[in-house]
């Protein structure tokens, strides 16, 4: 049997939505199937010469042989209704039969994220003869003008198409070989959203983690606050933009760079804990390090140069100074810790020869 030329155009009449999480397209499309049926020739009729072509309803597609074209690959296509399926119909005198649809297709794209948000997406439609293979059915594109069109120029919030091609193939099933039309549209993705919400905002935390270098080092609470803020935000902010990607297992151009951010943010912290503890042990000698004369004055200064000494108040039973109150250990024993102070052996000077100061005190002293 000979086989049947069938002459596939699409009319593309916009591309509405690429999705990352689908991995596809969706594609509004005006699609023609042309071939020639010698048993609908009606140019030997009379009056024939009075029409051009014969236009019939979309009902009578069930009536007549269709090569039965699809596209093999989409993972949806639906067929416009407004009001009436859109299906137009036509057959020219010398047996010509046009029948185009317009139809909404879904079609898959192969994306790599590996450059994220600078990639490329190609997305491939594959139109075939579900029926019947090259036997029967041998699919071309439009051998005649232009055989895929765009109405409009593509235009999408985040993707700008670069090109497109179509092409011919041949596929081997079990059952013989068929006739398969490519057509692949490539984008490149828009990355000027993502340097407004991403690149930017992530610049400005890391800058405002370094802030603390600048703070005084014993400012730790205000050091790691920057710093713990930051990297909290940082992370809040990457979690919303993974959750509108694909999970996928390798690593993504924006994970680079996110965690190259945290890197540098987490760096800053560790800074601060190695300042802490620096400047921790870089503080005073403590008293077990210090000579016999240093104690006895530290602990002199404590104890005598308070307001309690003068005035006679304390807050615990007087300690008398024994032979060893000398010793080290003793001194530091009598520390102002317990709000007490050593009995000195001198005698206190009499009443008449102390300070006004001293004598409003005693005027006012509570009884031991």
């Amino acid at each position: 049997m000979k086989g049947v030329d069938v002459d596939v155009e699409l009319l593309i009449q916009r591309v509405s939505e690429i999705s990352e999480i689908q991995s596809s397209s969706t594609m509004h499309i005006l699609f023609s199937q042309i071939w020639h049926d010698p048993g609908l020739s009606f140019e030997h009729e009379e009056g024939a010469h009075c029409l051009t072509n014969l236009s019939l309803s979309h009902r009578m597609v069930d009536n007549i042989w269709l090569p039965n074209v699809c596209i093999v690959n989409s993972k949806g296509s639906v067929i416009h209704k407004s009001p009436t399926p859109n299906i137009f119909l036509a057959i020219f005198p010398n047996g010509t039969v046009w029948m185009n649809y317009r139809i909404v297709v879904e079609s898959p794209c192969e994306m790599d994220f590996s450059f994220f948000p600078m990639d490329r997406v190609m997305c491939t439609t594959i139109f075939e003869s579900y029926s019947f293979n090259v036997g029967k059915v041998r699919l071309h594109w439009k051998r005649q003008g232009q055989p895929v069109e765009f109405i409009d120029e593509v235009k999408l919030p985040d993707f700008h198409m670069t090109t497109f091609i179509h092409e011919k193939a041949t596929f081997q099933y079990p059952a013989g070989v068929w006739d398969q039309l490519n057509i692949k549209l490539f984008f490149r993705r828009s990355y000027g959203f993502y340097i407004l919400q991403i690149y930017l905002p992530t610049y400005c935390m890391v800058l405002i983690s370094w802030i603390s270098f600048w703070l005084d080092r014993r400012s730790l609470p205000a050091r790691v606050t920057l710093g713990v803020s930051s990297l909290m935000a940082l992370t809040l902010q990457y979690s919303n933009v993974a959750r509108s990607l694909p999970k996928v297992s390798y690593v993504k151009g924006l994970d680079l760079f996110m965690f190259g951010c945290v890197g540098y943010i987490f760096l800053s912290i560790v800074e601060l804990a190695v300042v802490g503890t620096l400047e921790k042990h870089k503080a005073k000698p403590s008293e077990e390090f210090m000579s016999e004369e240093e104690i006895k004055k530290n602990v002199f200064q404590r104890t005598f140069s308070t307001k309690s000494f003068r005035s006679g108040y304390f807050h615990g039973p007087p300690r008398a100074c024994e032979s060893n109150c000398g010793s080290p250990e003793e001194w530091r024993k009598t520390s102002w810790n317990d709000r007490t102070y050593v009995e000195c052996p001198e005698p206190k000077p009499p009443r008449g020869n102390s300070p006004p100061d001293l004598e409003a005190d005693d005027n006012n002293q509570v009884g031991i």
